[in-house]
């Protein structure tokens, strides 16, 4: 037989590791109440944050209904708030043990969280931030309906001849984000992508599942977002990241103040090259992966890289999930 993996606890305090956040569509009820119940430094910060703004955030993140998380203006913050209460509840419960990550990253709306982590942004700030796109995205899809599509299984060029061929007069329909090889997400006009979902079997992929954000993220359709954000993030007291952020357009580590605050101006707009930051994780000699925040949605894309993988399932016991060895079969490499 294999011998026992090593517990993730000890695997984080001893090598190199890569923290990554979900984004957008990853919300579900209760996402943040294992967190909230038994992580004093997770109340602590939930406090601090709902203290600084208007929002009931503990209510959305341990309570908030399917309904209520179908809105873009509660969920984007809820998800956001929801990983910092992942990365805070870690750092508490490895004490003495602790040991920062090699690198961190967040897929869109997470990006954000990581920026916090690493100590570019303060929580305030990007959650004020944060809001405000979300305002803008939410106003921006009411004028103009969009949707996004998750293709799995299909290859890059055969999705983007699809898009291609999509009627002009249904609108816009882009590869918002490239998730793998052969995992895209299709972004545009609610139409187009009505037509894409109907004339899916042209796409001869595995998968095609409809993306819960209700607009068209990371395409031209928020283009009128982007302008009306670039202001802001040019406000934005951006400091020195204590360790890289991988880009969402390049997957290359961010390291400046003036790089980060440039990207923050163009992200919403921009198409999302996750394929290329789980590439930057490879290169950075990260010897597992750590998904923060709702849901499994970046352990399960390390892992169809190839990478070594675990969730920190925020609705999973966080002392169980730590204890638990790396299975043999993805055991770190001596």
């Amino acid at each position: 037989m294999s011998a026992p993996g090593t517990p993730l606890g000890q695997v984080l305090s001893q090598r190199p590791y890569a923290a990554l956040f979900p984004g957008a569509g990853t919300q579900r009820p209760g996402m943040a109440a294992r967190l909230l119940a038994h992580s004093p430094a997770a109340r602590e910060l939930l406090d601090r944050l709902e203290a600084a703004c208007d929002l009931p955030l503990r209510d959305i993140c341990r309570d908030g209904s399917p309904r209520q998380l179908r809105s873009v203006e509660l969920a984007y913050p809820a998800v956001f708030v929801t990983g910092l209460l992942a990365f805070s509840a870690l750092v508490e419960h490895q004490g003495a043990a602790w040991r920062p990550p090699a690198l961190v990253g967040g897929h869109s709306l997470g990006h954000f969280t990581a920026l916090v982590c690493a100590g570019a942004l303060t929580a305030e700030d990007a959650l004020e931030f944060v809001r405000k796109r979300a305002r803008l995205m939410e106003a921006e899809a009411t004028r103009r309906p969009g949707g996004m599509l998750s293709v799995v299984g299909a290859d890059h060029d055969r999705v983007a001849q699809a898009c291609a061929r999509c009627p002009e007069e249904l609108g816009v329909l882009t590869i918002g984000c490239r998730n793998g090889a052969r995992h895209l997400v299709v972004s545009g006009d609610r139409a187009a992508v009505l037509w894409l979902r109907e004339h899916a079997d042209v796409l001869e992929a595995e998968k095609v599942t409809d993306v819960r954000t209700g607009l068209a993220a990371h395409s031209s359709l928020m283009a009128p977002v982007r302008d009306r954000l670039r202001a802001p993030a040019g406000r934005l007291t951006v400091s020195q990241p204590m360790v890289p952020v991988l880009s969402n357009l390049t997957g290359r580590p961010l390291t400046d103040a003036d790089d980060i605050r440039a990207e923050l101006g163009d992200h919403v707009a921009a198409q999302v090259r996750w394929d290329l930051c789980l590439e930057g994780v490879t290169e950075r000699g990260a010897h597992v992966v750590l998904d923060l925040g709702p849901g499994q949605a970046m352990a399960s894309l390390a892992r169809s890289h190839g990478l070594r993988a675990a969730a920190v399932n925020s609705m999973e016991p966080l002392p169980a999930v730590l204890a638990a060895p790396v299975r043999p079969a993805e055991e770190l490499v001596q």
